[in-house]
């Protein structure tokens, strides 16, 4: 499948970003920057919720998404939070679990949760001290089981 420099097909092949290109339209130049109040550019979607994150997740940047049942698991530079959208437009935070990493990404695969971290500043046993040697850095692979997704 073609390419684009950031490895992204889907930007290339669908076709409401081939007319917006030959119109010249960007539709997210002009909006305003912010952590929890940027501007959106939203097209054929309706949201939901803009429910805040905990103070603990609230300063980093979230990245992933992962969802199984009535769940939402999103992946963030402090750890990962599971979110119950029974409700879309009310999500309510099942657990959150700050472990520090340069990513936190999330996959599930039947009751399995999967999180992928790596970067100088994580730790393996979660702590937010921060490091002070070699040995506690590093890439890892966590893993959580979902069969009690509040108590994993």
């Amino acid at each position: 499948m073609p390419r684009d420099y950031r490895g992204s097909w889907h930007r290339l092949t669908h076709p409401e970003h081939r007319v917006c290109r030959r119109a010249g339209l960007r539709p997210r130049v002009g909006l305003r920057a912010g952590l929890h109040d940027a501007g959106q550019a939203i097209r054929n979607l309706r949201l939901l919720s803009a429910t805040p994150p905990p103070p603990e997740f609230a300063k980093s940047t979230n990245l992933d998404l992962a969802f199984t049942g009535n769940y939402a698991i999103q992946g963030n530079y402090n750890g990962w939070q599971i979110w119950d959208i029974s409700n879309p437009s009310r999500p309510t935070l099942a657990k959150g679990f700050v472990c520090p990493a340069s990513q936190s990404d999330v996959s599930v695969y039947r009751n399995l949760l999967f999180i992928s971290g790596e970067g100088l500043e994580g730790r393996l046993d979660c702590g937010t001290q921060g490091v002070q040697d070699t040995v506690s850095k590093g890439a890892a692979a966590r893993t959580a089981d979902l069969r009690h997704q509040r108590h994993p």
